[in-house]
């Protein structure tokens, strides 16, 4: 008889816990299902954002002639010019940079540069490793006698990529621009940089 009872509570016991495990398996399959679903929709307006583009610009289309205008900017005779001052323009800012930048981690084409009063904004079609149009924000400084261009924000679309990305790009850019002065570096330093309407004005002098 009690050992009857003793088959009949266990019976019981195992009954709810198989119950209680139905509903613990029910309830995680849901709680996937609703994250999985959030996370899709997640996904889904991070790329509708990154497609979108809403940049207002004038086109500025790169050239020989403004590369080569570039070109002769540099030539500056250390024996003659003791200091100089060099205004570059945004078509020839955006012709040097034509070939476009590429990199193990990205590639940007079709980029165009335009110089206003506050900042250097860097237009261009991301390729790599998406898709998209690009905007960065760069601010000129002045490092170690040579012109950089620091990145404060970059824009994919409409959305704006962390920080971790804007170091990336200005890696790059700089290379880019310390390839295109060298003749300049060669034998001068640039002490100032000023910002006028699609200008940027550089001076500098001999190197000590």
């Amino acid at each position: 008889m009690i050992k009857n009872q003793e088959d009949d509570f266990y019976r019981e016991m195992d009954k709810k816990t198989a119950r209680t495990s139905c509903c613990t398996c029910k309830t995680m399959t849901m709680l996937f299902g609703v994250l999985f679903i959030i996370t899709g929709i997640f996904a889904f307006y991070l790329f509708k954002q990154i497609k979108q583009f809403n940049y207002s610009l004038e086109k500025i289309y790169p050239s020989t002639a403004s590369q080569n205008s570039f070109s002769e900017k540099l030539q500056v005779n250390p024996e003659e010019v003791k200091d100089f001052i060099i205004v570059i323009k945004s078509e020839e800012l955006t012709s040097i940079a034509s070939s476009g930048i590429k990199t193990t981690f990205f590639e940007i084409k079709e980029i165009q540069a335009e110089i206003n009063q506050d900042n250097i904004t860097v237009f261009g079609k991301l390729i790599k490793p998406i898709k998209s149009d690009i905007k960065i924000e760069t601010e000129p400084i002045v490092e170690d006698g040579r012109v950089k261009l620091q990145v404060k924000k970059t824009m994919a679309g409409k959305l704006a990529l962390p920080g971790a990305f804007n170091s990336q790009f200005e890696k790059s850019i700089n290379k880019l621009m310390d390839e295109n002065f060298k003749d300049l570096y060669e034998n001068y330093q640039v002490k100032t940089i000023d910002l006028a309407e699609d200008e940027m004005v550089i001076k500098g002098s001999l190197k000590d």
